[in-house]
């Protein structure tokens, strides 16, 4: 899990700023999502990729203008911040690696301690980087792909898994 949340803002604090900073942000997506100038979807990559390169940044705008509608984005902001998934992290049984980047704005630090203390044997390892999910160029995605190697299991052992199921 890489800078993941079980519970949605609104979960984690359930105070009426929080409800209007959603609804103002849901309003904001639907208003100017689809637009040719990317000035509202900048509002989130801005929050998800502080540290990003101008290009990074203009392809993660144009990557949000295609992936949904302005009418299902503001949809998935208020859905969002709605999801409370605490309630069945005990049940996970999978090797679970939970990598968080210290800097995270849409996603505290705290988040990542709770999926760390609430999922059975669940490893946490900080990134350092400013950005929600550590992007090529910076030492911490390296660092991220050092630690995904070394969790993952080698071609060899999932064949062999593969082969002893069958």
């Amino acid at each position: 899990l890489c800078d993941a949340s079980a519970r949605g803002l609104l979960v984690r604090q359930p105070d009426a700023g929080a409800r209007d900073l959603i609804e103002a942000m849901a309003r904001l997506v639907e208003a100017g999502w689809g637009q040719d100038n990317p000035a509202f979807r900048q509002m989130f990559t801005t929050q998800f990729f502080p540290a990003a390169t101008r290009e990074q940044m203009e392809a993660f705008n144009e990557l949000q203008r295609l992936s949904c509608t302005p009418v299902q984005a503001g949809r998935m902001v208020r859905m969002l911040a709605k999801l409370d998934a605490s309630a069945w992290l005990g049940d996970l049984t999978c090797p679970t690696l939970v990598l968080h980047c210290r800097g995270d704005a849409p996603i505290p630090l705290a988040e990542a301690l709770f999926l760390a203390a609430h999922i059975p044997g669940a490893r946490l390892e900080i990134l350092e980087s400013a950005n929600h999910v550590p992007l090529e160029g910076e030492p911490a995605f390296a660092r991220m792909l050092e630690l995904l190697d070394a969790f993952l299991p080698s071609p060899s052992c999932a064949a062999a898994d593969a082969e002893f199921a069958g």
